[in-house]
């Protein structure tokens, strides 16, 4: 699919619904948001903390909490390190 519906959650917990994809989303955030994985992108002030996960990958914990886990694969750790850092 070219477009799908995603649903973006605001730090209130409301929720809005965007048509397009997650790369258009992601380039027209800018860079105070990191494109976590294939599903999530996320927001510098929503992470609460990061851990080591299964075979080096992050396990990001998020305030408001979402429903599913929300990872970085062990080749964005460092990509993603460094973003969270420089906020």
């Amino acid at each position: 699919l070219d477009h799908e519906t995603i649903k973006i959650t605001l730090f209130d917990k409301s929720h809005y619904m965007y048509n397009g994809t997650l790369d258009e989303l992601a380039s027209a955030l800018g860079s105070d948001f990191f494109r976590a994985n294939r599903q999530t992108i996320i927001h510098h002030k929503a992470v609460e903390r990061a851990e080591e996960y299964f075979g080096r990958k992050l396990l990001i914990h998020t305030q408001p909490e979402v429903h599913s886990q929300i990872t970085v694969a062990k080749a964005n750790t460092k990509r993603f390190l460094d973003w969270l850092q420089s906020r």
